[in-house]
């Protein structure tokens, strides 16, 4: 059992002290609603890399474009928020810029959530843009597409 003081009442002041600093800090935690999406790169991998003299005679092409530095990156572009993103939210489409020395060969669309979420991928020199189109009026919940590009 634990010993208290005699005198009680300092200890049950100090109690009362943290809990008057700690009880709104918790309650606005709780309480606060914010909208954030976020993109972050999720895996990224060197597929090929022949630019280095490692390929000797090898030849890889993509659609007829020579490659010599072939890398799959996987994006994912989630809500972290406590709300709901709707599709008012977004004043235009997000732009995932790359370095200029790299180049977007393909991007395709992994797991998404809303299951309807259906966002148009386009490339561009050195860009990805993705366009949040919802076939409903429901809104991003959880993670939005997940992007594979190489």
């Amino acid at each position: 059992m634990i010993n208290l003081p005699s005198n009680k009442w300092p200890v049950v002041s100090a109690v009362a002290a943290i809990a008057v600093l700690l009880v709104p800090f918790l309650l606005y935690i709780i309480g606060h609603e914010n909208k954030d999406l976020s993109v972050a790169t999720v895996s990224r991998a060197v597929l090929v890399n022949l630019s280095q003299g490692e390929g000797g005679s090898v030849t890889l092409t993509y659609n007829g474009t020579p490659v010599s530095h072939l890398k799959a990156t996987t994006i994912e572009v989630r809500n972290d928020g406590t709300m709901p993103i709707e599709r008012t939210d977004f004043e235009r489409p997000l732009l995932i810029k790359f370095p200029k020395s790299s180049s977007v060969l393909a991007a395709t669309l992994g797991e998404k959530a809303p299951e309807d979420l259906q966002p148009v991928i386009t490339l561009e020199v050195g860009a990805v843009t993705i366009a949040p189109l919802f076939q409903s009026r429901r809104p991003i919940s959880g993670h939005g597409p997940v992007i594979r590009g190489f």
